[in-house]
Formats: structure tokens, sequence, C-alpha cells
């Protein structure tokens, strides 16, 4: 760890990930999540235990 606070080097999170509060489940972003479009968006899924995790809205154009 730097001496800032911030991690060095290889120790660097990866960034974009979702984890699932019920089930702990965990991956990046674009990992195996359920994907579910819906009219004003998307929402995430965990694949184990089926709980919303995130939902995003899409911004008008």
């Amino acid at each position: 760890m730097a001496t800032d606070g911030r991690p060095s080097g290889g120790d660097v999170p990866p960034k974009l990930r979702l984890f699932c509060p019920a089930c702990g489940h965990e991956n990046p972003l674009d990992g195996d999540w359920l994907v579910r479009e819906r009219a004003a968006g998307v929402a995430y899924e965990c694949p184990e235990c089926e709980t919303e995790i995130a939902d995003r809205t899409a911004i008008p154009t």
C-alpha cells in the first residue's frame, strides 16, 4: 500500500464489481449477472439467488 493510503502496484482492486448483499456472490459488471431489459433501462440480478443488485436507468437522448 502506498504511503497516501491508496493501493499500489498489483494491489489495485478491480473496478466495476457488483456484490450481492443477499448471498455474497461477486463478479465484474460484465460477468455472469442476469441482465433484465426494462422500459426505463436495465436491472442486474444475482445468478445465484436472483436478488436485484442494481438498476441502471437509461438517460434520455
